[in-house]
């Protein structure tokens, strides 16, 4: 890549690369090439590296939150504006397809630094969050599995809340983490709040140990942790881990070479009695995993690129099955299809073709010699109107028959060549139904037509049956009682004048329920006017009575003060 290209890559501390003595090959895990080279780290590195974080987390701490978060702000801008150069740099280092950290990985890192962002924000204007106080220098150790998902994890939120950051990249896998650095120099971060430490294991231990350092984030295996936390104990580190067993961290691997791919395929067809066995033939999913866990040994003892675990090549052999039952199926359509159309062009993967051989016996099945895929049998119509089906049994015994294969095409064929003749039973019935000489004509002229549609059949002395076209000049002419036509009703109206009379019946019967019951609704409306009426008047004629009453009390007052 033309970034890579005459760069020397090392320790990027306090803003810069750093040179140092050890180089570190960076191979890609497809073809095992040299990708690049970077400089591995010493403990002069790492102790610069903590030195220039605490330099520079005095000037980080005291920015406001609205400053920090226009940092943020912006490097999620740069990591947006260079996601493809960080995706690719990703799945080369990395030995994955473009797609994944394109469409996953490299999103969701800007939508971290941008939701953190808002939290830098949030810290100094919340009153809740106005006694945090930062940490300090952040050490962040991240995985090999996903390192743009892992260091935005570990980084967004500690430089959201004031800290600064000594990132550990994964040892095989430093490349992405170096660009990202790189893209947060030209954001304009101050030097000295991101430092990038490549190096081997033996780096984790030393920076996880310094005396300057206050927290450690770790994401990795459960071993690798519990390593690191009884290297930690005692001196007052905080620790923050993501761990997982091997078992149940799904390691993103890289994508498999041809040779790769037949050396897998050569180990399974040995082992394809146990690990295509179904349950009932007396082979268990025990018995199943403990093949596998030995194809993985001989996979990884004979196989030049990076090691497999047994997990990684089972699933690599179902993609394999599903991928090769898809190209059978669409090269079976391509050689039936009638839809028309240009033709799809079907490239011939010799592995695909391969796993299909191997998957054959347990997926063909038993073959029907009676259902619709088999090949198709002669038939020969004879003069009588039966038909014999000529099989490989009966060939011998119908010797005498000479088939000749019919000179047309299905093309020719109209709707009603296909329509099978009526039984001589059936046509009689009908002859003898039909009531006008006209009918009678039309269904003679349907038997007409109906034989000249049949095939032509000639007979001679050696019995030898000939088969020749059907016509195709023959037009049926239906008669006039077979034309779809809805049943007439009598023309007598009498019926019909009853019919409508109790329906006029019905109608004004309902008039005069619904007149009756409106009439009804109007004189109970009424009535309870009526009352409302008498009961304001009742409660006009109590307050007269009050009033009258409080006249009579304020006379008495007023002649007892009088008095007094």
């Amino acid at each position: 890549m033309v970034w890579l290209k005459d760069r020397k890559l090392g320790p990027f501390i306090d803003g810069a690369f750093k040179g140092t003595s050890s180089q570190l090959e960076i191979l890609k895990p497809c073809t095992q090439d040299v990708l690049g080279t970077v400089g591995q780290s010493v403990v002069d590195n790492i102790n610069s590296a903590v030195s220039s974080a605490l330099k520079a987390a005095d000037a980080w701490t005291k920015l406001s939150g609205h400053e920090r978060a226009c940092h943020l702000y912006s490097l999620a801008r740069h990591l947006q504006k260079n996601a493809t150069l960080l995706a690719q740099m990703d799945s080369l280092n990395r030995g994955v397809q473009c797609r994944d950290p394109k469409e996953f990985d490299v999103p969701a890192m800007v939508r971290f630094f941008y939701h953190y962002a808002g939290w830098a924000e949030l810290l100094s204007s919340s009153s809740e969050l106005q006694n945090w106080r930062p940490v300090g220098v952040v050490v962040g150790i991240v995985s090999e599995s996903s390192p743009l998902m892992t260091l935005a994890q570990v980084m967004a939120p500690a430089l959201a809340a004031g800290n600064t950051i000594c990132l550990k990249p994964p040892e095989c896998a430093p490349l992405s983490s170096l660009l990202f650095a790189n893209i947060a120099n030209q954001a304009g971060l101050p030097p000295g709040v991101i430092n990038v430490l490549p190096g081997d294991s033996s780096i984790e231990q030393q920076l996880a140990t310094h005396a300057q350092v206050s927290n450690v984030i770790f994401s990795g295996l459960m071993s690798v942790g519990r390593h690191l936390r009884e290297q930690t104990a005692g001196l007052g580190i905080h620790l923050t881990m993501f761990m997982a067993s091997v078992d149940q961290k799904r390691r993103r691997k890289p994508n498999m070479t041809c040779q790769e791919k037949e050396l897998l395929l050569d180990l399974v067809a040995e082992n394809i009695n146990v690990i295509e066995n179904k349950k009932t033939d007396g082979v268990t999913t025990q018995m199943k995993n403990e093949q596998w866990q030995t194809i993985s040994i001989s996979f990884n003892s004979q196989g030049n690129g990076p090691v497999r675990d047994a997990t990684n090549l089972r699933n690599v052999w179902e993609n394999l099955k599903k991928a090769s039952r898809k190209a059978s199926t669409e090269i079976k359509i391509e050689a039936l299809k009638t839809g028309g159309g240009t033709s799809k062009v079907i490239t011939n993967d010799p592995i695909l073709e391969r796993v299909i051989e191997l998957i054959r016996p347990s997926v063909e099945g038993l073959k029907n010699p009676y259902d619709g895929d088999t090949e198709p049998l002669d038939i020969v119509v004879v003069n009588n109107g039966d038909t014999i089906v000529l099989t490989e049994e009966s060939a011998e015994i119908s010797s005498n028959f000479e088939i000749h294969p019919m000179q047309f095409s299905w093309g020719q064929y109209t709707s009603n060549m296909l329509k099978s003749p009526k039984h001589p039973a059936l046509q009689s019935t009908v002859t003898a139904s039909c009531s006008t000489a006209a009918d009678r004509a039309n269904v003679q002229h349907i038997k007409n037509c109906s034989t000249e549609a049949t095939s032509e059949v000639a007979c001679d002395d050696s019995a030898n049956v000939s088969v020749t076209a059907p016509s195709t000049s023959s037009k049926n002419v239906p008669p006039s009682w077979t034309t779809r036509r809805r049943p007439m009703l009598s023309k007598s109206e009498e019926p019909f004048a009853k019919i409508h009379k109790l329906k006029a019946e019905a109608i004004m019967k309902s008039i005069e329920q619904a007149t009756e019951e409106h009439l009804r609704n109007k004189e109970l409306h009424s009535l309870r006017l009526q009352q409302e009426q008498l009961k304001l008047e009742i409660e006009k004629v109590k307050l007269e009575r009050e009033n009258e009453l409080l006249k009579h009390e304020k006379m008495k007052t007023e002649i007892l003060l009088n008095n007094n």
